[in-house]
């Protein structure tokens, strides 16, 4: 009896071992895991977003969906800004990567530029990025106490040379026969010159040898950006950063205005109503899933081109016809119920005025309601979430620009999601 309790206690103590072993093995804490790459979820579902779900639908002609591959060495924290040339996308995060990232329209990593430091072919920081097609090169600036402006190689991202630069900008644009446009930087220590001036005109040197003054240009903001057409020539059209207008930078360095997109169409009265318990919450969890900064605008023979960037790894592009259009779209949340549709801009809500504040617009299918959610940039508060209608059409305030020093506000509906 004593051999065979013996043998009874061996063999449930090997039981015991092995059982935990396997439970061990299938609950391995995760402080144990050598984290060695990002884990991504293949089952992720994208949902195709075509034109009939945006009103007015004669307007939008297509949507195009590019999903960016998610490498280590390409992952994407802050979108500042994105440019599409030949068929490749530049995008540059400037705050949490400190990156220029390249893509193809496929959205395959190519190339990136991460060259921090303060050695000659380095930079503290990257302001700003743009392209000069001329040349086939990448212009990249750092405002910082260097004053730098480097030149890329368009292909690798990697540095052919670089210039000094005293004049402190916020954004650096090429427009040909050697010259460049800024606007003042808002960081600017000089207030008079920043108050006085929309922007600089700069030689290959990059020295100022025009200034435009504030009150012929009331409605530009800082933000350059050239559009890019398939038969580019360098010096084409301009846009600018929270603008409706569309302009060429004239030999002199003034502005010819092209066009201008009107919503003058668009123009509905919305009803208002505040509640915020449930968007702070969400917002609370998502933080990075929705938001853009600079926009692209391209032309052709039939269509401009807005595109822009969204946290998460994916890139919008919406076609719009000239002269007017709709630059709204949405996206599916992580979670299949919430609709974000990012917006950036000037508004007002119960008297209050907010200027270059970040909104996301959310529309909950659960509970078949739409929120707007407003961020001022200054104490970053949040100013107002305001349920629209039980349907899901969405309306929200913003200042029309297109009258010069009269601020009018208006507002912008189109649809979201078409009912369920």
């Amino acid at each position: 009896m004593k051999i065979l309790k013996i043998i009874g206690k061996i063999l449930l103590c090997l039981v015991v071992i092995i059982v935990g072993w396997r439970i061990y093995r299938i609950y391995k804490p995760l402080e144990s895991i050598p984290v060695t790459k990002v884990i991504l979820n293949k089952a992720y579902p994208i949902i195709k977003i075509d034109s009939l779900q945006f009103q007015p639908n004669s307007l939008v002609k297509t949507i195009k969906y590019v999903a960016l591959e998610t490498k280590n060495e390409c992952l994407i924290g802050d979108v500042f800004k994105t440019l599409i040339y030949k068929e490749n996308i530049y995008i540059l995060d400037a705050f949490q990567a400190r990156c220029l990232f390249k893509f193809d329209i496929n959205g395959k990593f190519i190339a990136k530029f991460n060259q921090i430091g303060e050695g000659p072919f380095e930079v503290t920081n990257i302001q700003d990025f743009s392209i000069d097609t001329l040349k086939n090169q990448i212009i990249v600036y750092n405002c910082d106490f260097q004053g730098k402006v480097l030149f890329l190689n368009i292909n690798n991202l990697r540095p052919i040379k670089y210039k000094k630069i005293s004049t402190v900008l916020d954004d650096l644009c090429p427009i040909g026969k050697g010259r460049y446009i800024g606007s003042p930087s808002v960081d600017s220590r000089n207030q008079y010159e920043l108050q006085k001036f929309a922007y600089y005109v700069l030689d290959s040197n990059f020295n100022v040898v025009s200034k435009q003054c504030k009150h012929l240009y009331p409605n530009l903001y800082p933000g350059f950006v050239r559009t890019i057409s398939k038969d580019d020539k360098m010096g084409t059209n301009f846009t600018t950063l929270f603008s409706n207008i569309v302009f060429q930078v004239m030999p002199q360095g003034a502005l010819k205005l092209k066009y201008k997109i009107d919503f003058s169409k668009f123009l509905t009265p919305a009803k208002y109503m505040t509640d915020d318990t449930t968007f702070a919450k969400y917002r609370k969890k998502n933080r990075n899933t929705s938001g853009f900064y600079m926009a692209q605008f391209a032309e052709n023979s039939e269509v401009a081109t807005f595109r822009y960037m969204l946290y998460g790894q994916n890139i919008y592009e919406i076609f719009i016809q000239k002269k007017t259009g709709v630059i709204r779209h949405g996206f599916w949340a992580e979670d299949d119920y919430s609709m974000i549709l990012p917006f950036r801009g000037n508004g007002s809500y119960k008297n209050t005025f907010f200027s270059n504040c970040d909104a996301d617009i959310v529309y909950d299918r659960m509970q078949n309601k739409n929120f707007v959610n407003a961020l001022s940039p200054t104490n970053r508060a949040m100013l107002s979430k305001v349920k629209i209608d039980d349907n899901p059409v969405l309306s929200f305030s913003e200042i029309d620009f297109t009258t010069p020093d009269k601020y009018k506000g208006v507002e912008v509906k189109f649809n979201a999601i078409p009912k369920q």
